[in-house]
């Protein structure tokens, strides 16, 4: 044939497009070695998701370990606060038992010594007492005994001879002086021996009524005795008659008389000395007696201190009672808070069953949501085959233009000859842009490459750090913002995939358009269905991933709530453990009350505050480690808060990311627009039909750009509202730190405000255990004082009693020597009357 010839092979259309599409096989050829290397990268990242859904499996099981372990402190907590409750209320009752036993033993020793000193000195007293009285009444009858003889002697030889009577009786009555004296001497001293004021007045009362009696006897005596002597006297007068034995007992008489007046004169002196003294005793006496007062209203003093001392130990048996009755009220206070505690935990485990309810229908929910997902990717599956078929329909329908073509290339190729250059120009303008833009796409590749790297190792490095940074509610939650993160990531993945898959299936429209161009120009039809065979494959092949990466991303999301959940129950408890510790801060604030109340009450017990005081410190000591444990929950929530703030700038630099991504999306596709606006002026000048395919495909086109367009802004509505969802999630988080941080600064000042109180407690006792002290001491110094003022005064009496005893003493004699002046000077006066009637005679 004349076409076979017509031309030189260096100038064959045939042969320029068999090289195009020689190039195209290997541009397909790397587009499928890329794609091979994408699946190769997407097994892997489903095997880094799979150990990834491991590890979130196993940090969920070890934040489930970490709750129970968290439970399990919290009862031993309680248990350890009920078990130091009830050996603090025991302490008290011993306290208080030891404190009763102790204030019963003092009272019966004191008691018992009171009655054994008593009795000591009571027997002492009565033998002493004895002794002397038995000496006393030995002596006085003797004297009585030696009056007697003499009195008797004195009636014997007063009949002889009446001077020699008168001598006798001088002697006698001398002999009476000394022996009252003696007497007197001896009276002193037994009296100067007596111990108290009691005895003594008995001793006194006894010695005046045995001395009124010996007086009486003695009165009796002399007036026998003084009528004896004058009837002798008179009797030797009248019988003897002489004047010269008259003359000589006148004259006796007088001298007698004489000597009787001087002594009646120093008598009255002395009379008159004793009277002053006595005078001066009997002031003594009084000042005595209101000494006596005093003592009597000190015992008096005394014996309302013991009936204080008495009302204060029924005070102290009240307050045992009364510690007794708050011991039974701290009992039942403990029963309630139990039987509370009880239900506490019987209403939690209705809410972990509520909530293991609300879970299976969050699961069924989720498991919903995933058989619906998985009928829409049928359903996109079965677009996609109905897409398929729709393509067979094409290709047969090229083949048949094809076919057509065949048939009219002689009559075209006259026409065909002129547009030869025109095409090659407008072939090499494409193939340099085809080349730059695989060399543009090798470049973004490349990168994506980089990118994808890059990730790897940021995955690996977050795992890495993951492993390091479990421990605790804090670092839980922050793994989760970074699974959070990976998740975000997996979907910025996914979205540049479906970009990719969207890139490639719009190549692959251009390479279908390029290949209806070059259909018309040659007839390699075996390369063009090998060429649409990779082509479906390629197209099947990201479908796949395409759901793939879906699973995947669904996969992720049900991880992701799994882990929202168990963190949000998480948070719960640190919620309720928060309210826990703040109901026991103001239990413990009252008992600080109650223990301030006792250590008022019970100042003078030392060991008794000290223990308070240990059980009080041992409370706060528990309550700070609780405080330590609020500040550390505060500590990881700020982790969580920055970790929350940093997963913020991630999300903001992600979106920005993605608004770039778009950006550039949309510059690329308007470049592609502007080649395609371009491409259809320069074919312009092509045939009608082909014009028309051109304005067909155009316009097929703006409708995958408008669709592109619309699912870009849904996906940048979407991003929009998650990161309004994380923002406001991020304020909630700032608004419970900041709560926390209140209550926690709130729970600081009321424990230093205990701290303080306790403190404040224990310097009062202790200043009232010093107070008590020196009360104490002072109450010792008075009592010694009192005892010494009391054997003072003792002595004193025992002095003055000496001296009223002394003067009644002397005031006897003086009577006893007045009276026998008295009697003595009867007689004298008779017989002077006679020898002066007798001399008048």
């Amino acid at each position: 044939m004349w076409f076979g010839c017509s031309a030189s092979p260096a100038d064959d259309p045939t042969s320029e497009t068999q090289t195009q599409l020689n190039e195209k096989d290997e541009k397909v050829k790397a587009l499928a070695s890329t794609i091979a290397e994408m699946e190769r990268e997407r097994d892997t990242t489903q095997e880094e998701n799979k150990k990834l859904g491991l590890e979130t499996k196993a940090l969920q099981e070890k934040v489930d370990v970490f709750v129970e372990q968290g439970q399990q402190k919290d009862k031993d907590i309680e248990h350890d606060k009920r078990l130091a409750e009830e050996k603090r209320v025991s302490e008290q009752e011993t306290n208080a038992s030891d404190r009763l036993q102790a204030i019963e033993g003092a009272v019966a020793a004191a008691k018992e010594a009171l009655s054994a000193e008593h009795a000591k000195h009571m027997q002492q007293y009565t033998s002493d007492k004895e002794t002397e009285y038995q000496s006393e009444k030995e002596g006085l009858l003797k004297q009585i005994e030696a009056l007697r003889s003499i009195v008797h002697d004195g009636q014997a030889d007063g009949t002889t001879d009446t001077g020699d009577g008168n001598r006798e009786l001088d002697t006698q009555i001398q002999e009476l002086q000394t022996e009252l004296v003696s007497k007197d001497e001896k009276i002193a001293k037994l009296l100067a021996q007596s111990k108290t004021l009691t005895t003594k007045l008995v001793t006194q009362a006894r010695l005046e009524k045995a001395l009124n009696a010996e007086i009486a006897a003695l009165n009796e005596r002399s007036t026998h005795f003084d009528s004896t002597a004058q009837h002798n006297s008179v009797n030797g007068a009248l019988e003897n008659g002489e004047a010269n034995q008259q003359q000589a007992m006148a004259e006796e008489t007088q001298r007698r008389f004489d000597e009787a007046q001087q002594t009646l004169a120093q008598k009255i002196e002395e009379i008159e000395t004793l009277t002053a003294t006595n005078k001066s005793l009997v002031a003594e006496r009084d000042v005595f007696a209101g000494k006596v007062s005093s003592l009597e209203s000190e015992r008096i003093q005394l014996k309302s201190d013991s009936d204080k001392w008495k009302s204060e130990k029924s005070a102290s048996e009240a307050e045992l009672s009364a510690i007794g009755q708050e011991r039974d009220t701290l009992k039942q206070d403990t029963e309630q808070e139990r039987d509370t505690l009880q239900q506490e935990i019987a209403k939690e485990k209705d809410d972990h069953a509520k909530a293991l309810e609300e879970l299976v229908r969050e699961k069924d929910s989720v498991t919903e949501e995933l058989a619906g997902k998985v009928s829409e990717l049928e359903s996109e599956q079965a677009r996609f085959k109905q897409d398929s078929d729709r393509w067979e329909s094409e290709k047969s329908t090229l083949e048949t233009e094809i076919r057509a073509v065949v048939q009219e290339r002689d009559s075209l190729k006259q026409d065909t000859e002129h547009e030869r250059d025109t095409l090659k120009q407008a072939i090499e303008q494409e193939r340099d842009t085809l080349q730059r833009d695989m060399a543009k796409e090798k470049d973004d590749h490349a990168k994506a490459l980089e990118e994808l790297v890059r990730e790897r190792d940021a995955m690996k490095e977050s795992h890495t750090t993951l492993e390091t940074q479990i421990e605790g509610t804090a670092k839980t939650l922050e793994r989760a913002k970074r699974i959070e993160e990976k998740v975000g990531q997996l979907e910025s993945d996914r979205e540049k995939l479906e970009t990719e898959v969207y890139n490639k299936t719009t190549e692959l429209y251009e390479l279908t358009t390029e290949v209806r161009g070059l259909r018309v120009q040659c007839a390699g039809m075996d390369a063009l269905k090998t060429e649409l065979a990779q082509a479906k494959q390629r197209v099947s092949r990201l479908t796949t991933e395409v759901q793939e990466k879906s699973e995947l991303y669904d996969s992720s999301h049900a991880q992701l709530s799994s882990v929202k959940e168990t963190l949000h129950a998480r948070v719960r408890e640190v919620e309720e453990q928060a309210t826990m510790n703040l109901l026991a801060l103001e239990k413990v604030e009252a008992e600080l009350a109650d223990e301030k109340a006792n250590s008022k009450r019970l100042l003078r017990e030392k060991q008794e505050a000290t223990s308070l005081l240990k059980a009080t410190k041992s409370t706060v000591e528990i309550e700070k480690k609780s405080l330590a444990d609020v500040k550390k929950e505060l500590a990881d929530m700020s982790e969580a808060h920055a970790s929350a703030l940093k997963s913020k700038l991630q999300l903001t630099e992600q979106v920005e990311a993605r608004n770039a991504e778009i950006d550039a999306l949309v510059r690329e596709k308007q470049v592609q627009e502007n080649d395609y606006m371009e491409k259809l002026n320069a074919l312009r000048t092509s045939t009608s039909d082909e014009r028309q395919k051109m304005v067909e495909e155009h316009s097929k086109l703006l409708q995958e750009m408008d669709r592109s367009r619309k699912a870009i802004s849904d996906d940048l509505a979407d991003a929009r509202s998650e990161y309004a969802v994380l923002q406001t999630e991020r304020d909630g988080l700032v608004e419970r730190v900041r709560v926390l941080e209140a209550e926690a600064a709130t729970t600081a000042a009321v424990v230093e405000e205990n701290c303080a109180a306790i403190a404040q407690a224990k310097a009062d006792a202790e200043r009232a255990q010093d107070a008590y002290e020196s009360e104490v001491a002072v109450l010792s110094q008075k009592v010694d004082d009192s005892q010494r003022r009391i054997a003072e005064l003792r002595a004193t009496h025992e002095v003055e009693c000496v001296c009223v005893v002394r003067l009644d003493w002397l005031l006897v004699t003086f009577v006893m020597l007045f009276d026998l002046f008295e009697r003595t000077q009867l007689p004298i006066d008779l017989y002077a009357g006679v020898t002066g009637s007798q001399r008048e005679g």
